[in-house]
């Protein structure tokens, strides 16, 4: 690795995040719309810096920490993608219309304890993928019963008068869940089930594949969530004004 590239790159990058951040604190980032879509766009910026630097430190390292850097990059990424799928997010609620009503803000705040607990639950989920520890097998468990009992909670609240436009991620976030739990079953199964050592690595295509699927799925999962955490912050979108028929 060329050390000036790296080191003037990264200076780069962060003196630019500094300048950035600093601007949208002290208000000078332009018009008030659209405040929140920069700070979330600034918050994923600077966490791909940190996953980056992460990366190459797990792979450069791994021989002196093992799997240590692995967990916490692999814990860490799942905050990049909530910070990821926040920014879309905001980015589409600046070009909708919405209707002069009241934000369903009880469905809302109970899809952010969601978040907060998912987040958990795919850090633990981390834990047990790269070293097989017992207590984060337990926690993954408990905090899966926990998250499947709180998005039959916020499925109710969605049918809330008010919050009926949120009943389609409620939907969506039940099929992920159903798909995740049977392949975190199969995977689960693989790794610890066997009866045989444990191995950190998939050996077939089929267990590389329940694996990497049941990551893939905990990350839509996660993603699913935040945007329906955010969309509850705001009401139904407005129909649009059908255009008056006839001809010229």
């Amino acid at each position: 690795v060329d050390g000036a590239r790296f080191y003037g790159g990264l200076g780069l990058s962060l003196l630019a995040f500094t300048a950035l951040l600093t601007g949208w604190i002290l208000g000078k980032d332009g018009a008030a719309e659209g405040r929140s879509l920069r700070l979330a766009a600034l918050l994923t910026y600077g966490a791909v810096i940190i996953q980056g630097l992460l990366g190459g430190f797990r792979v450069y390292l791994n021989a002196l920490m093992g799997d240590t850097l692995a967990t916490i990059h692999g814990a860490f990424g799942q905050c990049v993608m909530a910070l990821a799928a926040s920014t879309l997010t905001f980015a589409t609620l600046d070009i909708l219309v919405f209707e002069k009503a009241e934000s369903p803000r009880r469905a809302s705040r109970f899809f952010g304890l969601l978040v907060l607990a998912t987040l958990l639950q795919l850090s633990w989920a981390v834990v047990v993928r790269h070293q097989g520890a017992g207590w984060a097998q337990r926690l993954h468990v408990l905090f899966a019963v926990l998250i499947a009992g709180g998005l039959g909670q916020a499925t109710m609240l969605c049918r809330e008068p008010g919050a009926r436009h949120l009943r389609f991620y409620a939907i969506a976030l039940t099929a992920l869940l159903v798909l995740q739990v049977v392949l975190g079953v199969e995977a689960w199964m693989g790794k610890f089930g066997t009866g045989k050592p444990v191995a950190p690595e998939a050996k077939t295509v089929t267990e590389a594949f329940l694996r990497t699927g049941h990551s893939l799925v905990g990350a839509s999962f996660l993603a699913f969530l935040v945007v329906a955490w955010i969309r509850g912050f705001r009401p139904a979108v407005a129909p649009r004004e059908s255009s008056p028929s006839g001809g010229i």
